[in-house]
């Protein structure tokens, strides 16, 4: 008897998981039908843009466009300028706020409490990387991005470990974070008036796994999550400002996909939540430029996107291009570049250089700027090159 019930059990154990799978299975059904749905309305929907939708020439630089560097500190704009590329200034900057920056969801939000004068978290002026402070005090005559990070490290998904959270962003749980990030932005804007534009870039690199932003293992609940985060924005800046929130809105993925396969246009946000798109550029050593492929990273090569994908995506949706992150070497692989930086940046000059590309492009930032990185390395090939493209004249 206790065989047959030891039997029986094992056997509703099985039909039990039998049926959880199915039910798996089923879903991953779905989602990838649903991806598949998304793609082929991207890939078919007409759309007009308008012409000349680019930002054009660099008004400081004196570049074919707008051109700049990551800021990571009060002297790193002029000291990039004198030692990366003599005379031309930046036309456009870049900021971060680090991850101890992001430690809460009030931190997220920029604040405790819905003030339009105090900004503490992402939004502060003095503490973390101060990316505010470089944005809103040191250098508001220029145009400048502004990289937020939406997520806590409360609620890390790093590596995939909360997917979760963003399902509970898509769900509205945390539109009041957002919302009060936004009466934050109108109250920076308020109190330290800029005249030049800003670009707010929301979870840079989401498909990587390395960031408390990361969608890996989320991709099904990001699209809807992206338009909360910036529905909720733009309502809590209207709410504080009485008028719609001026700053355009950023979607840049990194160089990797989120999963094998699942490439940019399976992940794409609604259209009227961002006004343009970029992707990191950093010569990897997984899919360097090399003399045998000098432009590689124009397309989809193994695991690594093309820009010329992103280029597409862009045109065919009438949005503009920008690419806020690239460099030959970088902070976060140094062990991990390609072995031919001056092809690399060859490369990246040829392609902003292109006419279709500048019809659309907003402008570019190199993103390590620290006056070591050129003028400390001046006989490295990626200094080198670009010094003799940037620098020269025009």
């Amino acid at each position: 008897m206790d065989d047959i019930k030891a039997l029986a059990a094992e056997a509703s154990a099985l039909a039990s998981k039998a049926a959880e799978m199915q039910e798996q299975a089923s879903q991953a059904l779905l989602d990838a039908a649903s991806r598949l749905t998304r793609v082929q309305e991207i890939l078919t929907k007409p759309v007009e843009r308008p012409p000349g939708k680019g930002w054009g020439p660099g008004p400081l630089s004196g570049l074919p466009w707008h051109s700049g560097a990551r800021c990571q500190n009060d002297s790193a704009v002029a000291g990039f300028v004198a030692a990366g590329r003599p005379g031309r200034p930046c036309d456009i900057i870049q900021c971060f706020n680090g991850r101890e920056q992001a430690s809460d969801w009030n931190d997220v939000a920029g604040g405790k409490d819905d003030s339009l004068t105090t900004f503490d978290g992402t939004m502060s002026l003095t503490q973390g990387q101060k990316g505010a402070h470089f944005i809103w005090r040191a250098h508001p005559e220029l145009d400048a991005v502004f990289t937020v990070r939406p997520i806590p490290q409360a609620e890390s998904n790093r590596g995939g470990r909360n997917p979760r959270v963003w399902e509970r962003i898509a769900g509205g749980e945390f539109n009041w974070a957002f919302r009060r990030q936004g009466r934050k932005l109108a109250g920076l804007d308020a109190q330290f008036p800029r005249r030049g534009r800003l670009i707010l870039e929301i979870a840079r690199e989401m498909t990587g796994e390395w960031d408390q932003h990361s969608i890996v293992g989320a991709q099904q609940w990001f699209p809807t999550a992206w338009a909360k985060i910036v529905t909720a924005m733009r309502a809590g800046y209207r709410e504080a400002s009485g008028r719609d929130m001026p700053h355009l809105i950023w979607f840049r993925p990194a160089r990797s996909p989120v999963a094998n396969g699942i490439w940019t246009e399976a992940i794409l946000p609604p259209a009227e939540t961002w006004d343009g798109i970029g992707l990191s550029q950093h010569d990897n050593g997984w899919a360097p430029c090399t003399p045998a492929e000098p432009r590689l990273n124009w397309r989809r090569f193994k695991n690594a996107e093309g820009l010329d994908n992103i280029a597409e995506i862009a045109d065919r949706l009438g949005k503009l291009l920008g690419i806020w992150e690239w460099s030959s070497h970088h902070e976060d692989a140094d062990n991990d570049s390609g072995p031919h930086p001056g092809i690399f940046t060859q490369s990246m000059y040829d392609w902003f250089n292109r006419d279709d590309i500048r019809k659309m492009l907003a402008g570019e930032t190199y993103f390590r700027c620290s006056v070591t990185t050129f003028a400390g390395n001046l006989s490295w090939e990626g200094t080198k090159a670009y010094r003799r493209l940037w620098g020269a004249a025009a």
